[in-house]
């Protein structure tokens, strides 16, 4: 359903909500729980396969994700506050 790509990973929505990461891991930004630092097939978020994902934004090493319930989680690197978690 969407496509959204950053410098060095990609998240994937599709059409049954389910979000799906590739590329760099350097910073979680996959949220995949993986330690590997790169991924190269498109991998499951389980942690929101309870959720239906309407829309997400990308940036450089982090992730935001609306589902159609109006909740938004985010997940990656945090060093500017972009996560909105209160704490850099």
């Amino acid at each position: 359903r969407q496509v959204f790509w950053a410098p060095r990973h990609t998240l994937l929505v599709a059409d049954d909500g389910h979000v799906y990461t590739m590329g760099a891991n350097t910073k979680g930004q996959l949220g995949t729980g993986a330690s590997s630092s790169q991924c190269a097939e498109p991998t499951l978020v389980t942690g929101l396969q309870a959720h239906n994902v309407r829309t997400a934004a990308v940036g450089d090493d982090h992730n935001l994700v609306v589902t159609t319930q109006e909740r938004m989680f985010a997940w990656g690197s945090n060093h500017c506050g972009q996560l909105g978690i209160g704490k850099v």
